[in-house]
């Protein structure tokens, strides 16, 4: 008994902090793969300047999703810088993102506004953030498991920090040309 009244007392507390941050803070929380879809292509869809985003293996469940394809595509048809920092190697199953990327290094290479970025280990921390205000972090998991992230529209503060996070990586990473294998 006591057991499950020590589960219960957990489940409230959890359930507290998450109503917390949700409403205190205006996060909306995804943990279901069609979550995550719907508010990266909110986010996407909002972006008028920059879209940049770390990912560890890009996995194909979210990344090569056809929503998610299509609004960086529309996002790059309204000329918005894409930045993609990825490592230590792509999910082979992720040809999306690969097509994705080589069409505009071949189409759009003079205008350099679509990046992609190799590290040689896999990124602690997996974020989106656009037009450096609007952000979704994801909490650390194991590839095609289950993912949780919280999304924030206009937290200059919080976007600020990971464009730093981000910087420091793309220095630590390679950016990837037409001639590499991915």
């Amino acid at each position: 008994m006591e057991r499950v009244m020590s589960k219960a007392i957990e489940f409230e507390k959890e359930n507290f902090w998450e109503k917390f941050v949700r409403y205190g803070y205006g996060f909306k929380k995804n943990t279901s793969l069609k979550k995550a879809v719907e508010y990266s292509v909110e986010l996407f869809r909002l972006a008028e300047d920059s879209i940049w985003f770390v990912g560890g293996s890009l996995d194909a469940e979210l990344w090569a999703n056809p929503e998610v394809i299509e609004a960086l595509t529309a996002a790059k048809d309204r000329n918005v810088e894409i930045r993609i920092i990825f490592g230590p190697m792509l999910d082979p199953e992720n040809n999306a993102i690969r097509d994705f990327w080589r069409k505009y290094k071949d189409e759009y290479d003079d205008d350099d506004r679509v990046h992609l970025y190799k590290l040689g280990y896999r990124p602690q921390s997996q974020f989106t953030v656009v037009d450096g205000k609007h952000v979704r972090v994801e909490e650390p998991h194991i590839p095609r498991q289950p993912r949780r992230a919280w999304v924030r529209h206009n937290t200059l503060m919080l976007a600020r920090r990971l464009e730093l996070d981000f910087t420091a990586l793309v220095s630590q990473a390679v950016e990837m040309t037409q001639e590499d294998q991915l």
